[in-house]
């Protein structure tokens, strides 16, 4: 049975004691290349779909770091979400790689971010068991 692959990557810049983004840029892979995803009424619902859940887990990331004193300069993340040739969602990857512009961050930092994560809406709408997130902070 075919797969449909969707992969997408971000990078963020952020200030502030609540983490909030400045610059935010998230990029889609098309055809082996990566190019500027461009949100607007063409674009595939499946892929605003994949968008949606990925920035729901940049949100959760950056919003519960600041509630353990962890303000982050920058955030890159990673995302590829594997569906079935019937659109049934198999397997979710992501991928957090967060700087620190203060504070030190610990294991238990890190599980309680990625719980927290799991408790974005979209999160919660996904079947358990499919998701691998990673989260290091740098």
């Amino acid at each position: 049975m075919e797969q449909r692959v969707f992969e997408l990557r971000l990078s963020s810049t952020l200030e502030g004691p609540e983490n909030e983004p400045t610059e935010l840029q998230v990029e889609v892979l098309h055809d082996g290349e990566w190019e500027p995803l461009d949100l607007n009424v063409k674009t595939r619902g499946f892929l605003i779909f994949v968008y949606s859940a990925f920035i729901c887990q940049h949100m959760y990331l950056r919003v519960n770091a600041a509630e353990r004193g962890l303000l982050l300069d920058s955030v890159d993340g990673q995302y590829k979400m594997v569906a079935s040739d019937d659109w049934f969602i198999q397997e979710i990857h992501a991928h957090f790689q967060a700087t620190l512009r203060s504070g030190q961050a610990n294991d238990d930092d890190v599980e309680f971010i990625v719980e927290r994560m799991k408790l974005c809406p979209v999160s919660r709408n996904l079947k358990e068991n499919i998701t691998d997130t990673r989260l290091t902070f740098v």
